[in-house]
């Protein structure tokens, strides 16, 4: 590809990830830096062995990874292929053996010619144990000296993938993933689409894609912006399109069956009325914008799970007792376990002290600044319920929450509804930096939160936040517990 064929491509592609894959404008100079770079290395006559980084897309299920990534090979003129490799079972049909070729042969045998894209999907699913490691796989596709002259063993036929474009998808990775597997990745984040994205990708992506599959012309049935949003803030929580995908097919089935015989010629519309009839009352609780109690002890916490961030109330009962202070994981949004949590090996993002033992340390060491009677501790037990099943990097994230719930309940104070404070922090009250900002920012929108305080070593993040989430909430930098708590209360 000349250069000047490639700048034209470079232009339109990074239009259409703005525009039609509604990529986020940081992420997308994330991507296009490093196709530009990568083009550079492949076209120069100047022969270059340095490290050639694989770009790796990584977000929750269902934000659209694996199509963006074909996407990008697409509209960069390239044939693509995948690579699935979360369906590995041993290290053989990752590497290769005398008895058959690896994974990334077989893949690069479908490609139309050397110079393909190959979508490498579900990285982070590979088995850390694997001798030779994962790290070992990709160090290998990230060398010119191997992608040259690639063997996996197979075969003593090596083949050259020096002119292959490689695009890894990943859930959340952390920075101890696969040990020195970061070194070979050039991450980029997906966090998930905002509310009004997610409409245009229903109606122009999801629903004629959907229509064509059932063999119906793309207006078949059609939804207004309004019937889609509903179905949107009403009937899913997720960042992604995975059940909006799913409650869309069962409307165009279920209309489709309504209006049997079909006539072409006439669209079905589909009302707000008729979707409540097709899947039933609004199971999504951030269909009402999370209404709540103006209960002392009640806030909100954000995690970072397996699927995008989420949003989930924080609860801090008060009761006769012995001056305890318990914390349960709240199973499923539901019901507290009944087990208190141990948190022996669960640290707070960047520091080594346990994420709920500081709170209690905290609590009991500012109580006259709190104004907090001591009377409140020795005589009333505290039982707090928080979010379970956080990425093992985010488990500590929710102690700033969690302490502005418990000083909640002991001061008699509701906390603001519309304040979420996401963080760890010290035993001393100072606020540590938290993982996966932009996916709890993301997930705070959707559950209608204006005001996020924030550690002010996550400030910096913030200048890769969409401008519509910058006008909808105000973002509060805060250092210090005490400051949080001053804040958040009524």
């Amino acid at each position: 590809m000349e250069h000047t064929e490639f700048a034209a491509r470079i232009e339109n592609l990074r239009e259409g990830l703005v525009k039609t894959m509604f990529v986020p404008e940081h992420s997308t100079d994330q991507i296009i830096d490093h196709l530009v770079i990568r083009e550079n290395q492949i076209l120069t006559e100047q022969v270059s062995y340095g490290p050639r980084p694989i770009l790796c897309l990584v977000g929750p299920q269902g934000v659209g990874k694996s199509r963006l990534a074909k996407y990008i090979g697409t509209h960069l003129g390239r044939d693509v292929q995948t690579a699935e490799l979360g369906r590995l079972t041993s290290p053989d049909e990752l590497f290769g053996s005398a008895d058959r070729p690896g994974i990334i042969k077989q893949a690069v045998s479908q490609l139309h010619n050397t110079s393909g894209a190959l979508v490498l999907q579900n990285v982070d699913a590979l088995e850390e144990d694997w001798r030779p490691s994962p790290t070992t796989f990709l160090q290998k596709l990230s060398q010119l000296q191997t992608l040259e002259k690639f063997d996996d063993g197979s075969s003593n036929n090596p083949i050259d993938l020096s002119q292959v474009l490689f695009i890894a998808t990943g859930r959340w990775l952390s920075e101890s993933t696969h040990g020195r597997t970061l070194e070979y990745l050039d991450v980029v984040e997906i966090n998930g689409h905002l509310d009004d994205d997610k409409i245009k990708i229903a109606r122009d992506t999801l629903l004629p894609s959907i229509l064509q599959e059932y063999c119906f012309s793309p207006e078949a049935v059609r939804l207004d912006e309004d019937t889609i949003g509903t179905l949107i803030r009403s009937y899913t929580e997720e960042p992604g399109t995975v059940t909006l995908e799913q409650l869309l097919r069962l409307i165009v089935q279920r209309s489709i069956t309504k209006e049997l015989p079909i006539r072409p010629e006439v669209p079905i519309l589909v009302t707000v009325e008729e979707v409540a009839k097709i899947i039933g009352r609004p199971r999504s609780r951030s269909g009402s914008r999370r209404r709540r109690r103006d209960v002392p002890g009640l806030t909100f916490g954000s995690v970072v799970t397996p699927t995008g961030g989420l949003l989930d109330d924080i609860e801090a009962v008060q009761m006769p007792g012995t001056g305890k202070i318990r914390v349960f994981e709240n199973w499923g949004g539901q019901i507290p376990s009944s087990t208190r949590l141990k948190s022996d090996h669960r640290t707070v993002w960047g520091s080594y002290e346990q994420p709920y033992e500081v709170l209690e340390s905290y609590i009991r060491s500012h109580l006259s600044d709190l104004g907090i009677s001591t009377r409140s501790l020795e005589e009333f037990d505290v039982h707090i319920s928080v979010p379970s099943n956080p990425q093992p990097q985010d488990v500590g994230s929710l102690a700033i929450a969690a302490t502005i719930a418990t000083a909640s309940v002991l001061l008699d104070r509701a906390v603001d509804t519309e304040v979420l404070a996401i963080g760890g922090m010290t035993g001393h009250g100072r606020i540590l930096r938290t993982y996966g900002t932009g996916a709890k920012i993301l997930a705070a929108h959707r559950g209608g939160i204006r005001r996020i305080l924030l550690p002010r070593e996550n400030e910096h993040e913030l200048r890769n936040i969409p401008e519509v989430l910058h006008d909808a909430i105000t973002f509060i930098p805060v250092d210090d517990v005490g400051q949080a708590i001053a804040v958040a209360l009524r």
